[in-house]
């Protein structure tokens, strides 16, 4: 199942962040009907600054962060859960987060997943 979900307020931050945010949004939606998370991660792991990431055998959360001189900021949340249990295979679920906010408010918000 692939679900995805875009919300935009007036607000609009500098054209470089927004190119930003556009390009990340079509990793997003690249990954999602692919079903390969790696085509956002690494994306997302050469455009923008690494500020958190926990990989376990049954999950991952990673966070990826740009900010501009103007207030400007593109943050991307993964987080992937491996949904089997010790009497049932399941698929893992890999969510991705994407926002913008400008002065510290949402301005544009992607979400999206898949299973795989």
């Amino acid at each position: 199942m692939v679900m995805s979900k875009t919300h935009r307020n007036e607000k609009t931050p500098d054209a470089a962040t927004q190119m930003l945010f556009d390009e990340m949004r079509q990793a997003i939606d690249t990954t999602c009907r692919e079903r390969d998370a790696a085509t956002a991660i690494t994306r997302a792991a050469n455009l923008m600054t690494t500020i958190y990431e926990q990989n376990t055998g049954l999950s991952r959360h990673h966070v990826y962060r740009h900010t501009d001189n103007h207030g400007g900021q593109v943050e991307l949340v993964y987080r992937m859960r491996d949904l089997s249990t010790d009497y049932r295979a399941a698929l893992d679920l890999n969510r991705f987060e994407l926002t913008l906010t400008q002065d510290g408010r949402t301005v544009q918000t992607h979400r999206d997943q898949f299973e795989d």
